[in-house]
């Protein structure tokens, strides 16, 4: 039973089933419904809005780009008050509540084919996402045991994108019985519903976190100059993880079939759950910021696959890159993030992360969209390509410091 002395690869999974493990393994199935429900309808929405309400890649960029920008603020302050109240649970549910709640409005956009309705919402859905992200990051590293972090996103991560491979083939499914938009958004709800439910009952705060510290406006300080130097890193990648509706767009583009589309990304979603566990286990060994820098330097190999690709075929092949080094670097980003700040702190640390994520992407959306309206759908991804060689080159610069 002792954590830090079991070598094997699995020892995370076969651990004794202590309240706070079995909390881990609630919010991990929360989150597979959850995203389930989210790819349902993201899925196909962008062509939705190209082909049904007519809406161009720079609307829809725009639209993006606000929606991102509004969770990611949900973000920060959902975060912060999680450290202020020592509460993370009530976040994390009023967030998923807010996801429930959006579908009808997609179902009324569906019905009526309204653009404001499809963007009230999305802006409710991203909103839900802010309010629950910042909050469920800091109780799984709460949950976790301080030695086997990387474990603990490792296997959230998994469970998060299995449940957007289930998703996805559940759409597929329903576009192949030539079902409606509206019906799958309406079903969408379903999962959602389910998530509520595993969360309420199967998932609690951390028995073991300390609660003798208050939090206080001054803690900021306690941020340590690594914690900064890794939001600076991510503000650069960033600008090359714009929205997927682009990767859509561009697959329909080189001749993707529709109800092929929804399955699209489900080659990737597999790479990134069977790499994502992995991950996490190799970076409780290691200095995460080789696997960081390694994981940037392959979002550069499948931006450029992405640009240049002109079949259905090659787009395919970016993406499955693509979900290598999304399986990688969402773990290890969060884990630096963890280790790199007080436990007391760990709401408030993501919410400043998710505040960089955010500007960038609010700012790589639109820009992505404009580039793919005024010169092609290949441009965005030249623009991601530069991103991450710059970022990888500031990793690289940290890990020389490091040395020095």
């Amino acid at each position: 039973g002792d954590p830090k002395g079991d070598k094997s690869p699995l020892a995370f999974l076969y651990l004794p089933m202590t309240p706070d493990r079995k909390s881990l393994w609630g919010l991990g199935w929360t989150h597979f419904f959850l995203s389930a429900s989210t790819l349902m309808v993201t899925s196909v929405l962008p062509i939705f809005m190209r082909e049904q309400l007519g809406a161009s890649a720079k609307h829809i960029g725009w639209m993006e780009g606000v929606a991102v920008g509004l969770a990611f603020l949900a973000k920060i302050f959902s975060g912060v008050l999680s450290d202020i109240f020592r509460k993370r649970k009530p976040f994390i549910v009023w967030g998923s509540f807010l996801s429930f709640c959006s579908k009808p409005f997609f179902i009324l956009a569906a019905l009526m084919l309204s653009t404001p309705a499809i963007v009230c919402a999305r802006f409710f859905d991203r909103l839900s996402k802010g309010i629950r992200t910042a909050p469920a990051d800091a109780l799984t590293a709460d949950l976790s045991p301080t030695q086997l972090r990387g474990n603990g996103f490792g296997l959230r991560q998994a469970l998060y994108v299995s449940g957007c491979a289930a998703g996805m083939l559940a759409t597929a499914f329903l576009l192949a019985i030539k079902s409606s938009y509206a019906l799958i958004f309406g079903l969408a709800a379903v999962p959602s519903l389910l998530a509520l439910l595993t969360l309420f009952f199967f998932t609690q705060e951390a028995q073991t976190r300390s609660e003798s510290k208050t939090w206080k406006l001054s803690d900021f300080k306690r941020l340590p100059s690594a914690f900064w130097k890794l939001l600076f890193v991510a503000f650069l990648l960033m600008f090359g993880r714009f929205s997927e509706f682009f990767v859509l767009l561009k697959a329909r583009h080189v001749g993707c079939p529709l109800p092929l589309l929804p399955l699209f990304f489900l080659p990737e979603f597999i790479v990134q759950a069977l790499i994502a566990y992995p991950t996490g286990k190799f970076a409780d060994r290691i200095d995460t910021k080789h696997l960081l820098a390694i994981g940037i330097l392959i979002l550069s190999v499948a931006s450029s696959i992405l640009a240049l690709a002109s079949s259905p075929w090659h787009m395919l092949f970016g993406s499955l890159i693509l979900g290598l080094h999304l399986g990688v670097t969402q773990v290890v980003l969060k884990k630096s993030i963890t280790d790199t700040t007080p436990s007391q702190l760990h709401g408030t640390a993501f919410a400043f992360f998710y505040l960089t994520e955010g500007t960038a992407l609010f700012l790589c959306n639109p820009l992505a969209g404009m580039l793919a309206d005024h010169f092609s759908l290949h441009a965005p991804f030249w623009q991601a390509c530069t991103a991450s060689l710059l970022s990888a080159m500031a990793v690289m610069l940290m890990i020389r410091k490091g040395k020095g």
